[in-house]
């Protein structure tokens, strides 16, 4: 390629160096040294994960957690990856939706495998290199190469990524129902927080299956795994809600993540201090351990998308310990809202405790985040099922009026 830069005048070139402006053949050696060890570490770092990519795919394992080279691939995805398909539509690809073009691939051709013939890395500085990748593909009927023209990924050294949109960026669950968005009462607690304090905020919608993914990818820790022998379904390491603030921080659950929008954006406080949420979180327990029979068979057929399910479904019933439809036949229905009733009787109590004055929420005209602990599960029932909704609030005609109270932090859903 010709160079177009303008020559250097020649009274420049004839300007003799200066100790201040002039390097000694020493440090220019040990510069050049320190660029080809970085170019070269970063070579093997882009080949590894390169590698660990296909390897993943080989494996399917979409979870990228069986060996350390996947879970290394999965900690350096960016969290705001992107990359370009060629002959695929121009708009980039986020990390959710290129990992479901894999798992769809993947699905549609079960024998296909590649393997790496060579491979090649140009590092050009700046942060930016091209990996080339020579593999042929065994086992498959209709396979199609294509080029991968663009990844981003996360630097080896960051532990968080800035934010590009300068908004907080809302983790959710999609769902089937085209009429609306957010139905998880976890991640309602959360919107509604930003939407009581009116932050700005984004959503990004990820399936069940891309929550580990896409959250380990955020830097966020794992939960730590249930102890040995202690009864109920195991400990998912990741869930949702959670947010990524804008200089890049993430968090996760939705009890953290109000005591860390609490401490960023104080105003309207949630009056934390009060506790009425933790306090509130053993009643709701109560409550919603036999309605889970009514609830849990609903959430499969009304909300959870297609690819969902299975997954969904067998993480349940091992909870349970039987099939979700014999869960709904032997413990649902009339049976379910009996025995429920003292729980209904322990948040009557609860709520009549706690009221102040003659003001619609918890504590009477003040809001705080108990509110929206009560009035998430509710909108949740209401998104769920209609007639759900109405039997839970004939039974809870208090929290019902909390609910309604708390309408104008529920009208926006994506």
């Amino acid at each position: 390629m010709e160079d177009e830069r303008p020559s250097k005048p020649a009274s420049e070139d004839a300007t003799p160096d200066t100790p201040e402006t002039s390097e000694s053949n020493d440090s220019k050696d040990l510069k050049t040294a320190k660029a080809l060890e970085e170019t070269q570490a970063t070579t093997a770092e882009l080949e590894t994960l390169s590698r660990a990519c296909i390897d993943a795919f080989n494996d399917r394992d979409f979870s990228y957690t069986s060996t350390p080279s996947h879970r290394a691939f999965r900690s350096r995805i960016s969290p705001d990856f992107q990359a370009r398909i060629e002959n695929y539509p121009s708009t980039p690809l986020t990390w959710p939706e290129l990992h479901q073009l894999w798992r769809a691939f993947a699905a549609a051709e079960p024998d296909c495998h590649f393997r790496i013939l060579n491979m090649n890395t140009d590092v050009y500085g700046n942060g930016k290199a091209v990996v080339w990748v020579e593999v042929d593909a065994r086992g498959g009927q209709n396979v199609h190469f294509v080029r991968l023209l663009e990844m981003k990924w996360r630097s080896p050294t960051s532990h968080t990524m800035s934010n590009p949109s300068g908004k907080v960026v809302l983790y959710d669950l999609p769902t089937k129902q085209p009429q609306c968005g957010c139905w998880s009462p976890n991640v309602w607690k959360t919107r509604m927080v930003l939407n009581y304090k009116k932050i700005p905020y984004t959503t990004t919608f990820i399936t069940h299956e891309e929550i580990t993914p896409t959250l380990s990818a955020l830097g966020i820790p794992a939960n730590p795994p249930k102890p040995a022998g202690a009864p109920g379904p195991p400990v998912s390491p990741y869930t949702v809600p959670a947010i990524q603030l804008p200089d890049g921080t993430a968090v996760m659950d939705s009890a953290s993540i109000v005591v860390k929008l609490e401490e960023l954006y104080p105003e309207p406080g949630l009056h934390l201090e009060n506790n009425l949420h933790n306090e509130i979180g053993k009643v709701l327990g109560q409550l919603m351990m036999p309605i889970m029979a009514v609830c849990y068979p609903l959430i499969q057929r009304n909300v959870l998308v297609a690819e969902t399910v299975p997954g969904w479904t067998a993480k349940k019933e091992a909870g349970f310990g039987m099939s979700i439809e014999e869960l709904e036949r032997t413990k649902g229905g009339e049976a379910a809202w009996k025995a429920a009733e003292p729980g209904f009787e322990s948040l009557r109590r609860f709520l009549e405790e706690n009221k102040r004055d003659e003001g619609p929420f918890v504590c009477g005209s003040q809001v705080s985040y108990v509110d929206f602990v009560v009035a998430s599960m509710i909108e949740s029932f209401k998104r769920i099922d209609g007639v759900l909704y109405e039997r839970f609030c004939g039974n809870a005609p208090r929290a019902k009026v909390v609910h309604e109270a708390c309408g104008e932090w529920l009208k926006e859903d994506q």
